[in-house]
C-alpha cells in the first residue's frame, strides 16, 4: 500500500503501478513524482510549510495550474465545412493586387484555384480567378483554363474583382461574398493529392533547382569587394557631371560632386567608399557581414532560379508545385502551433506538482495527473509529426517556399 502522510491518503500498489503505466513511467517515479511511499517507508520529497499551507487554503484546479485544453489539431468533424479555412476576409482584399494575388495564391492552392492581376470597371486594382476543375478550352491556339461564371473570364474583363484600400468595407464585403461562393462552388478539396500523384519528383527537382552553389571564405570575400567595387564606380561616375553654355548646350568643362552618406547602406560603407577612391583597397569583411551576403546570395539565386523553372512549366504543373509548397509550409505552422502548446502544457505540468507538494491533496493529485496524462500525449504526438516532417524533408524546404509564392 502506498501512503501519502500528509493527508493519509491510501492507494493500492496495483492502482499505482496503473497510473504509473499509464504514464510510462516506473511505479516508484511516480509515487515519488506525487509524495507517495510504500507504507512502513520514509518519503523523501519536502513537506509544506506553515508558510505554505497559508498560501494554498483551497485545493488547486487545472485552471490554477495554468493548464487549458488545446486547441484540435484532429481533422474537422463532418459538421465543420472543409473549405472554411480558405475562405477570403476583407483583409485579405484591403491589399493592392500585386500583393493580395500571390497572398491569395498560397491560401487557396491547396484546393486548385489561382488568382492574377486584372482590370476591373471603376478599380485598377482588380483580381481575375481561375480553377482546376473547369474543362480546358481553346483560347488564342493554346489550350487554357479559365473560369466560365464570370469571374476573371479572359474574355469578360469587367468581371474581374475590384479590391484594395481605396474600396469602402461595405465594396470589400461584397467582394468577399462574390470569392467565397465561387470558392464553395470551384473547390477541388482532392487537388492536392491529384497535384502529388501528377508531379511526381517535380517538386523535389524544384528544390534541387533553387539550392546555389556553396562557396568557400574567400570565394565569398571576394564576390563581396566584387559586389562593392561595382557598386563604388557607378558612384563614383555620378559625381561628374558635364558643365555646359550657350543655346546649343555645349559641353565646357566637367563639374564634380562628391558622393554623400545617404547614397550608400551605412556611415562604414561610405567610409569604404572614400578609401577605395584614395587607394583602391576594400578591406576584408567580417565572420557576421559574409553570412548576411551569403544568405542575401541564396535568396537572389533561389528567386532567379524559381522564375526560370516556372517559366518551363505549363499552368497546371505551377500550380502543382505551388500547392505541394503552400502545404509544406502549412505543415510547418501546425507543427509550430502544436510545440507552443506542448511548451504551455509542460509549464502546468511543473506548476501542478509544485502545488500538490505545497498542499498535497487528493484533488490537487487528480488534476497533476490528468495534466501528466495530456502532457504525455502530447509528447508522443509532436514527437511523432516531427519524425514525419523530418522524413518528407518538410523543414528543409521550408526555406525555398517564399521563392516558389513570390515567382509562381
Amino acid at each position: 500500500m502506498y501512503i501519502n502522510k500528509e493527508t493519509g491518503d491510501k492507494i493500492s500498489v496495483e492502482d499505482m503501478q496503473k497510473y504509473a503505466d499509464e504514464n510510462g513511467v516506473s511505479i516508484e517515479e511516480h509515487a515519488a513524482n506525487f509524495g507517495y511511499a510504500l507504507d512502513g517507508q520514509p518519503e523523501d520529497f519536502p513537506t509544506s510549510t506553515v508558510e505554505d499551507a497559508d498560501a494554498v487554503q483551497q485545493p488547486m484546479t487545472a485552471s490554477q495550474a495554468g493548464f487549458t485544453e488545446s486547441p484540435s489539431v484532429d481533422t474537422p468533424s463532418e459538421s465543420q465545412d472543409p473549405l472554411s479555412e480558405y475562405y477570403v476576409t476583407i483583409e485579405d482584399l484591403k491589399q493592392d493586387e500585386e500583393d493580395a494575388s500571390p497572398a491569395l495564391n498560397k491560401k487557396l492552392a491547396g484546393i486548385g484555384i489561382s488568382t492574377k492581376e486584372g482590370t476591373s470597371f471603376g478599380s485598377l486594382n482588380a483580381l481575375n480567378f481561375k480553377n482546376s476543375i473547369d474543362d480546358e478550352m481553346e483560347l488564342g491556339g493554346v489550350a487554357t483554363r479559365f473560369v466560365t461564371d464570370l469571374i476573371g473570364e479572359p474574355t469578360k474583363i469587367f468581371s474581374a474583382i475590384g479590391i484594395g484600400a481605396d474600396k469602402t468595407d461595405e465594396e470589400l464585403a461584397a467582394a468577399v461574398t462574390k470569392i467565397n461562393e465561387y470558392i464553395k462552388l470551384k473547390a477541388d478539396t482532392n487537388f492536392l493529392d491529384k497535384a502529388k500523384k501528377r508531379s511526381g519528383d517535380a517538386y523535389e527537382k524544384y528544390e534541387e533547382t533553387l539550392k546555389a552553389p556553396e562557396l568557400t571564405a574567400e570565394e565569398l570575400q571576394s564576390s563581396m569587394k566584387k559586389d562593392l567595387v561595382s557598386k563604388f564606380s557607378e558612384i563614383q561616375r555620378g559625381e561628374l557631371s558635364n558643365i555646359t553654355e550657350g543655346p546649343k548646350n555645349e559641353i565646357v568643362g566637367v563639374k564634380q560632386t562628391d558622393a554623400t552618406v545617404d547614397q550608400f547602406e551605412n556611415k562604414k560603407e561610405f567610409q569604404a567608399y572614400n578609401q577605395w577612391k584614395k587607394d583602391g583597397y576594400i578591406s576584408d569583411f567580417s565572420e557576421d557581414e559574409t553570412l548576411f551576403y551569403d544568405s542575401e546570395r541564396k535568396q537572389k539565386y533561389a528567386l532567379d532560379a524559381s522564375l526560370r523553372y516556372a517559366s518551363d512549366l505549363s499552368g497546371e504543373e505551377r500550380m502543382d508545385v505551388l500547392a505541394l509548397a503552400a502545404n509544406d509550409e502549412k505543415r510547418i505552422n501546425n507543427f509550430q502551433e502544436i510545440s507552443s502548446d506542448y511548451l504551455k502544457t509542460e509549464d502546468s505540468l511543473k506548476n501542478a506538482i509544485k502545488e500538490f507538494k505545497l498542499n498535497p491533496t487528493i484533488d490537487n493529485y487528480r488534476v497533476a495527473t490528468a495534466i501528466e496524462l495530456d502532457y504525455l500525449k502530447k509528447q508522443g504526438d509532436i514527437q511523432s509529426l516531427q519524425s514525419k516532417l523530418k522524413k518528407d524533408g518538410v523543414f528543409e524546404k521550408k526555406q525555398n517556399s517564399s521563392s516558389c509564392f513570390k515567382r509562381f
